[in-house]
């Protein structure tokens, strides 16, 4: 299945409530480049490069990645948030 058949269609106009302002992303810039240099490197870093290499501080890190992702994915669907992940699957 392809985006487009899932409901996805990128000529769709951008409503106010997907929080897409410019001050948005550079907030999510921000806290974005604060947890990559809080965590030692970004996920993709850990994921790659430190996996392969047996790091122990990557796959802490991943770990963590996946559990918070898997935890704020579940709070999101049961407290409120459930239209966003409806609309992204």
């Amino acid at each position: 299945e392809t985006a487009i058949t899932m409901g996805f269609n990128p000529s769709d106009p951008i409503e106010d409530n997907q929080m897409t302002t410019t001050p948005g992303f550079f907030i999510a810039g921000l806290l974005i480049g604060f947890g990559a240099k809080l965590g030692g490197g970004c996920t993709s870093g850990h994921g790659l490069c430190g996996l392969p290499r047996l790091s122990i501080r990557s796959f802490l890190a991943v770990c963590m990645f996946l559990l918070a992702g898997i935890g704020l994915s579940t709070y999101a669907a049961n407290f409120g948030l459930g239209h966003l992940v409806q609309n992204s699957i």
